[in-house]
């Protein structure tokens, strides 16, 4: 159920949050306060006097929608036929941070595990992507570029037994 503003005339406007009825020349306002992001409302303005009771069409305006956006975590270390972890941060709406490859051919992406596949210097670059709802816009793609080393040395160890000896002397 609405508030009620009583005003003589009825010329009404509305942006998200006021709604002024301007009332001759003095303007009527209203504030409205925990309003739902990305919804429409309607209001109608009327008028009581002695001749009676007059009332606006209707008219509506609708809130923005919020907005989110992605924060990356820290840079996975990539090697070629290897996989590492990715991760990020999303918005408010609670949808997943969906995560692709705009490089298929030096790193590929599933779920949130990135591939190696060709080396090189800033060469990887991966997406993260984030829907909206009804009261959330989608977040803007966020980007992250690293590279993919060519792999980790072995590490070997080379030791040679020395000559038998005789300890007993």
């Amino acid at each position: 159920m609405g508030s009620e503003m009583c005003i003589r005339d009825r010329l009404a406007t509305a942006t998200p949050g006021t709604i002024t009825v301007a009332a001759g020349a003095t303007p009527v306002n209203a504030s409205l306060t925990n309003l739902t992001p990305g919804a429409t409302y309607y209001f109608r303005a009327y008028a009581v006097n002695s001749g009676g009771t007059a009332q606006s069409s209707m008219q509506s305006f609708s809130t923005p929608k919020l907005t989110q956006s992605i924060v990356w975590g820290a840079s996975p270390i990539v090697s070629i036929g290897t996989s590492s972890t990715i991760n990020a941060t999303g918005g408010t709406s609670g949808a997943p941070v969906v995560f692709g490859s705009s490089t298929p051919s030096t790193c590929l992406v599933s779920g949130n595990q990135v591939t190696g596949v060709a080396p090189g210097t800033n060469n990887c670059t991966l997406t993260a992507n984030q829907a909206g709802d009804a009261s959330h816009l989608p977040a803007p793609q966020a980007t992250l570029t690293i590279s993919v080393v060519a792999g980790v040395p072995s590490a070997c160890l080379l030791y040679t037994s020395p000559s038998p000896r005789d300890l007993s002397t």
